[in-house]
């Protein structure tokens, strides 16, 4: 007769050998996807650090043309990233979408700026191309009288018609904001998904 203990130990022993061989754990795959992710996003911050180095060139020449002179390393505060706020939606006394659109300039500080500002929303059905369901346009005048600031912090609020074409089956739409910077000449960009009840 075998001793329980021993019985007991056998069991336990196959349980582990069991729980540590129980599906091949593919590391190596984990590592490639990573590696090469991590290498998509290096050429991408260098791509921007490039484009953010080549317009700054192109703002102090235009600074010097117009007579400005900062001392090294200082450049003019100006917009250089647009984002949508996360209070951005359906407004509840109205039947639009609000938008809470912050200027930011390099060091991701709110800016004002001067711009014409387009808000689309577009669907974009499983099975056919993507519609624009809204769409709002902002001279400079009316952008600038869109700035607002208080205890949501400091922004510019824009609004567009609530969306009632939206096709059957769509259940997210895409908000997309384009800012054409009269300072500099730049267009921004930026988008958020919101739902599309």
């Amino acid at each position: 007769m075998i001793p329980a203990s021993l019985c007991l130990c056998v069991f336990v022993s196959l349980c582990m050998l069991a729980g540590c061989s129980a599906g091949p754990k593919n590391f190596e795959n984990e590592n490639d996807r990573l590696r090469a992710e991590n290498m998509k996003l290096t050429e991408q911050v260098s791509a921007l650090t490039a484009r953010v180095d080549g317009l700054s060139k192109q703002l102090d020449a235009r600074q010097k043309a117009a007579g400005v002179e900062l001392p090294d390393g200082l450049h003019a505060p100006t917009c250089t990233s647009i984002t949508i706020g996360r209070y951005t939606g359906r407004a509840d006394d109205k039947d639009v979408v609000r938008v809470y659109l912050t200027t930011l300039d390099a060091q991701q500080r709110f800016v004002q700026t001067i711009g014409r500002a387009t808000i689309q929303i577009v669907a974009i059905p499983a099975d056919g191309e993507p519609v624009t369901v809204s769409q709002a346009s902002y001279s400079p005048k009316q952008f600038d009288a869109a700035y607002r600031s208080g205890f949501m912090g400091t922004h510019y609020t824009l609004e567009a018609p609530l969306p009632t074409n939206v096709p059957e089956g769509v259940s997210q739409l895409t908000l997309k904001v384009t800012l054409k910077d009269v300072l500099t000449g730049l267009t921004l960009e930026a988008e958020k998904t919101l739902p599309a009840k």
